[in-house]
């Protein structure tokens, strides 16, 4: 995944990654494979250990077709060279760029939102499976997209892959809300 959007930021020809970024989203809501001239972004090079085995897709490909086409919202308007949405977690710098991270971020950026914002990250990372969460999540990169708040989009496919798992939502669930209060702050704790 990563390779793919390290891809589409490294392309000189701008009007060539517009278009890309454009057909992605189209995919918004849609399904894997659903679309034709989604296929080589999301499919070359796609581990075939990963692959569905009939008509449902896989937990994978759900992932990451989910993650890239948030990231063409994420990047809408923006210049992909100058202001690239993607930002890589650096877990020796501590410098956390997941889901809660950016949320967090937005919290403190909009202060006086701060509320509304909480609001909205808890009824999106409450949501029952992972079409509910998707759903939620673009409501939020457009937020992080309005204050150029970049996100680590291979932890958030990763992230939405065992997100699909029952039994390991609630341990997404910690670790976003472990990154939005590290970011907000003890201030951010005792105001709850």
């Amino acid at each position: 995944m990563e390779e793919k959007l390290f891809l589409l930021h490294t392309n000189r020809n701008e009007s060539a990654v517009r278009a890309e970024l454009a057909r992605l989203r189209r995919g918004i809501g849609k399904k894997p494979g659903e679309l034709p001239e989604l296929w080589e972004l999301l499919l070359d090079d796609f581990p075939t250990e990963l692959e569905s085995n009939g008509a449902e897709r896989s937990k994978a490909e759900w992932a990451i077709y989910t993650a890239l086409t948030l990231f063409a919202l994420h990047q809408q308007g923006k210049d992909i060279q100058r202001e690239y949405m993607f930002q890589a977690t650096n877990w020796e710098k501590k410098q956390y760029h997941g889901l809660g991270s950016a949320v967090g971020d937005l919290a403190k950026i909009q202060h006086d939102r701060k509320d509304a914002i909480k609001r909205r990250f808890y009824v999106a990372v409450t949501a029952a499976d992972l079409q509910g969460l998707s759903w939620h999540l673009r409501g939020i990169v457009q937020q992080l997209r309005g204050n150029n708040i970049p996100l680590d989009y291979s932890a958030l496919a990763t992230e939405l892959y065992w997100y699909q798992y029952p039994n390991k939502i609630p341990d997404i669930r910690l670790r976003w809300g472990q990154d939005f209060y590290r970011n907000v702050g003890a201030k951010g704790r005792q105001e709850e």
